[in-house]
């Protein structure tokens, strides 16, 4: 091989080591023939020559290390998905740059994801760098190491890039009769801590998706690139997307999962994910009401909702959605109700959130008796998802309290729930404390401050104050 061939195959890159020695050896050239013989028209002091060639020199090195050693610094806008790809010459890192990673970088911007996303990719030492942590890591996680320093490394490297994924690996030249690229992939993916069976559902479903090893001939290396960039591209979608689950960021997932469904529409290999990706999709819009509800946001609540239940048709759900809709949205407890009891006569055996529903409306209708009756059968009756519902009924009345300071029926029904359902009789007692003394007790609600002494007595016998 010549020089020239050496060279371009190499390339002009900053960060190689090569670079530097031309570079060292051009500038010193440079020094010697020009340069010098120029100040000494000026001065003949030898070691104002010497520190102008050493400040040159510096300048040159310093620059040299700032981009072979230092990462990109991000910001906070876009989430970096990272290509930390060892490759054995500049043609390959070029082909990773303009076509791998420019088609992922193309869908992202055809799917609209580019304003969250952006595609970032190393040249081979910092490749090597982020491969070396990437695998410290792994063994201090392995070896339940957590404040290992490798660990910190690692985040301290992920927060640089603000990566939320980082696919590495390496492209190399087999079989020379060939010319066959082999390209060997691995991707971390990152999210907040979950637990062991969540943990597990994520890597199998990347075990699933991701092609590990990639094989194409170098005279197909433009059409084998974006091929097989297409698949990244999806898969890295798909596990970000799961992602957001993981980090309650379901109004990203959503954007994901839209996206995805206009990518598959001419996608028939991919068909297989379609009705995965619209029930992720429903189940996004679910939980993001049920953050919205939690944090008081009653109406956007309902909404993400209502798109919910437009995608997985469900009438005891609807009917529940309506009756919220109904009383918080047109103040209508009447016809709330009306929607409770067509939501009991289709209630699931296991599911008991229609009597929450009900005890509530029918307090605020003053109906205290049936109330309080109702509230009895949700003592006698359990399910699995209850610990939820308490905690909707409990924000919804704090909310509710917050904005209407008559609103005196919240501490009632927070006391009651933490006492009998919780178990927690002191905060439950300073709930129930606040509702007798209130000032807006009206004659129907007599029953309720009847129970809440009541409950008052077997709380202070319970402590042992009487």
């Amino acid at each position: 091989m010549n020089i020239k061939d050496w060279i371009a195959e190499k390339g002009f890159a900053l960060h190689r080591i090569e670079t530097l020695v031309f570079l060292i050896v051009s500038s010193s050239l440079v020094m010697m023939t020009a340069v010098i013989p120029f100040i000494k028209d000026y001065t003949i002091n030898p070691i104002i020559h010497f520190l102008f060639w050493g400040l040159v020199e510096a300048i040159i090195i310093s620059y040299w290390y700032y981009n072979r050693s230092i990462f990109p610094k991000k910001g906070t806008s876009k989430m970096s998905i990272v290509l930390a790809i060892i490759t054995e010459n500049a043609k390959q890192k070029t082909r990773i740059t303009n076509d791998f990673a420019s088609q992922i970088q193309k869908r992202l911007r055809d799917l609209q994801l580019d304003n969250s996303y952006e595609i970032i990719v190393l040249h081979n030492h910092l490749s090597r760098i982020t491969q070396n942590r990437i695998h410290l890591y792994n063994q201090s996680i392995k070896a339940d190491i957590k404040s290992s320093e490798d660990i910190q490394a690692f985040n301290k490297l992920t927060k640089r890039l603000n990566a939320k994924l980082i696919i590495y690996g390496d492209l190399i030249k087999r079989n020379p009769e060939n010319s066959t690229y082999c390209l060997s992939l691995d991707a971390t993916l990152l999210h907040k801590p979950t637990d062991v069976e969540s943990g597990q559902r994520l890597h199998q479903e990347f075990i699933t998706l991701w092609k590990r090893e990639i094989i194409f001939l170098e005279k197909e290396e433009l059409t084998g690139f974006k091929i097989n960039a297409e698949q990244i591209f999806f898969t890295t979608s798909y596990m970000i997307g799961l992602a957001t689950f993981v980090d309650n960021n379901y109004i990203q997932g959503i954007k994901i999962w839209e996206a995805l469904e206009h990518y598959l529409k001419d996608k028939a290999e991919l068909a297989e994910y379609a009705n995965k990706i619209l029930i992720l999709k429903s189940t996004s819009f679910l939980l993001q009401s049920r953050i919205l509800f939690f944090n008081g946001h009653f109406e956007e609540a309902i909404t993400y909702r209502n798109k919910y239940l437009s995608l997985t048709p469900n009438e005891y759900d609807k009917y529940l959605n309506e009756a919220m809709n109904q009383v918080k949205l047109r103040n209508d407890a009447e016809l709330a109700l009306d929607f409770v009891s067509m939501a009991e006569k289709i209630a699931p055996a296991n599911d008991g959130t229609w009597r929450y529903s009900k005890f509530y409306l029918l307090i605020k209708l003053s109906r205290c008796k049936e109330a309080l009756t109702t509230f009895d059968d949700i003592l006698k009756f359990k399910y699995n998802t209850e610990i939820d519902t308490i905690n909707q009924v409990i924000s919804y009345n704090t909310s509710c309290l917050k904005q209407d300071k008559s609103h005196i029926q919240t501490n009632f029904i927070i006391g009651v729930l933490l006492y009998k359902k919780i178990n927690l009789p002191i905060p439950a007692y300073e709930k129930l404390e606040l509702f007798i003394n209130s000032q807006e007790i009206c004659e129907s609600w007599k029953p309720l401050k009847e129970r809440a002494e009541q409950y008052l007595r077997e709380i202070d016998k319970m402590i042992g104050v009487k």
